[in-house]
């Protein structure tokens, strides 16, 4: 719960995460849906690959590929092959979430390249160098690709229905 500080995850490979774990029928016990899901401070997620295998099934549900909910926190180097979103960028539990980087990634068949989720207010995040190509979902219902989907709000007037409801 925001407690820890000093993560590093590097040169490993995660496969069939989020609600797909290898089956069309989704993990009932997996309360969330990323591969990756830190709350630490000073979080590096580098080098990594982070695939779906079966692309028709590990998209037909939310399959993220990494949140990151820690100040000076970066996800750099990294392969996202079928996520949705390949990186979360969410608000922190313990203060005000600052200093995020996200460079040069390769985020591939994604049905949303990053997010943004707020609850409490963020500042500082740096997004560069990364490329994104985005694909259709596999889910029935209609959802819209967005390679950055940036919420509503500003951290004076911060407003959680505002923030999170018009990216």
């Amino acid at each position: 719960m925001g407690e820890g500080s000093g993560l590093l995850i590097e040169n490993c490979m995660f496969l069939n995460g989020g609600n797909y774990v290898g089956s069309p029928i989704p993990n009932s016990n997996q309360y969330d849906f990323s591969f990756v899901y830190s709350e630490w401070d000073n979080t590096t997620i580098r080098n990594n690959i982070i695939r779906q295998q079966d692309l028709d099934i590990g998209l037909g549900n939310h399959s993220g590929g990494i949140e990151l909910h820690g100040s000076n926190s970066a996800a750099t180097y990294n392969l996202f092959d079928g996520c949705w979103p390949a990186i979360y960028i969410s608000s922190s539990t313990h203060g005000l979430l600052k200093n995020v980087l996200v460079q040069n990634n390769k985020l591939l068949n994604c049905i949303t390249g990053i997010s943004f989720w707020l609850k409490y207010p963020m500042k500082d995040i740096s997004i560069y160098n990364n490329e994104i190509k985005l694909t259709h979902t596999r889910a029935s219902k209609l959802n819209y690709c967005t390679g950055i989907s940036v919420p509503n709000g500003n951290a004076e007037e911060y407003n959680n229905a505002r923030a999170n409801g018009a990216p």
